[in-house]
């Protein structure tokens, strides 16, 4: 008699659209919340949000338009 092994299905992949990626890396980076507690309160593993910030964060995210948007604060301020 052969014993029958289960398997696990294969997880699948989840897709995230830009503006869930964006909005949960300005949370972080802004330092309105942990790496941790924004995964939780998105429902996203960890180790995504990491992936995220390392691909998609203000230091690598568009530098020069960041840049140019920060002079032009500061040129509407002095006025």
């Amino acid at each position: 008699m052969t014993k029958k092994v289960e398997t696990k299905p294969a997880k699948q992949a989840r897709s995230y659209d830009e503006k869930t990626k964006f909005r949960v890396v300005e949370e972080i980076t802004a330092g309105l919340l942990s790496h941790r507690v924004a995964a939780k309160k998105s429902v996203i593993n960890r180790k995504t949000v990491d992936s995220w910030i390392t691909s998609q964060s203000y230091n690598n995210y568009r530098p020069m338009e960041l840049a140019t948007n920060a002079m032009i604060d500061i040129k509407e301020d002095t006025k």
